[in-house]
């Protein structure tokens, strides 16, 4: 299925000196000056660098919806770091330094694109996203951006198949997709929204934690009936209901078989013929209700 681009930011950045001023070029748009002016704040929410300070020969950043790719030539030796999060309130971090093979690789598809010469574009919509660029040499700043540029049919289709294959690429050359998976399926057990939706992550409790009976129970269930094992994705656990209220599989750890009323493990097919959960019950469903 496709999904829309996520936007992106691209920051290239350098200084003469700690007090020096670069020249800053802000597209007129209002989503650009809106994008600028949240900057500090994201940039203290994911604990990301400021580079209009920074000293750096060159320096990139690729945001997405939940993710930054940082791109930076420092010393003439090149430096990549993703930084992922989920939670814009109180968020989940995570920093992956790349290897430098990557992070030149990476240097030079940009500077393949002239990125300095791509012109600007004021195009909105109201479904898709914004890929965002910001652009910097030792003395100049530029920050300007693309709406959903892979579905631009405009006059400006070429600049924006341009924007368009230069993100698929970078996604691709840093294995985006390959890191947003390991990401999620390290979070704790929990309900996070991400992109324009939400996902539940679950998953069994560690080989050596202690079990109460009921746990047991519904754990061997689950392995024989639904064939999960220590394996299966975090997003592909059951829904969890207890006393008919969400939960996850650790809450049915504080109780044993005889202080439970009924269980119910429902199967994948079962629950979507029945249509009861939704969505929410894609990958079959537990319900316990207690004494």
């Amino acid at each position: 299925m496709l999904k829309p681009l996520a936007p992106f930011l691209f920051l290239l950045t350098a200084s003469f000196t700690a007090t020096a001023q670069k020249q800053v070029e802000v597209s007129p748009d209002r989503n650009d000056q809106a994008i600028f002016a949240r900057l500090p704040e994201r940039l203290l929410q994911y604990q990301l660098p400021d580079l209009t300070r920074s000293t750096a020969q060159r320096y990139l950043r690729l945001w997405g919806s939940n993710s930054a790719l940082d791109v930076w030539l420092e010393a003439g030796k090149p430096h990549a770091r993703l930084t992922q999060w989920i939670r814009p309130a109180n968020p989940v971090v995570q920093k992956t330094d790349l290897p430098p093979d990557v992070a030149q690789r990476l240097l030079d598809t940009l500077e393949a694109h002239r990125l300095e010469e791509i012109p600007d574009d004021d195009r909105w919509g109201v479904d898709g996203s914004h890929v965002t660029f910001e652009v910097a040499t030792p003395n100049t700043y530029r920050l300007f951006s693309y709406w959903s540029p892979g579905a631009m049919t405009s006059s400006r289709r070429k600049e924006a198949q341009q924007v368009a294959t230069l993100v698929t690429t970078i996604n691709q050359m840093v294995d985006l997709p390959g890191h947003t998976h390991r990401f999620l399926e390290a979070l704790e057990p929990g309900g996070y929204p991400w992109g324009m939706g939400s996902i539940t992550v679950d998953r069994f409790l560690p080989k050596n934690a202690k079990r109460s009976s009921l746990y047991k129970t519904v754990e061997n269930q689950l392995k024989t009936d639904l064939r999960l094992t220590t394996e299966t994705s975090s997003r592909q656990f059951p829904l969890v209901l207890l006393n008919g209220k969400p939960a996850y599989l650790q809450d049915l750890n504080r109780y044993e078989l005889d202080q439970v009323k009924s269980l119910q493990i429902i199967g994948r097919q079962e629950a979507q013929a029945a249509g009861l959960y939704g969505t929410m019950g894609a990958n079959g469903v537990v319900k316990v209700e207690t004494k």
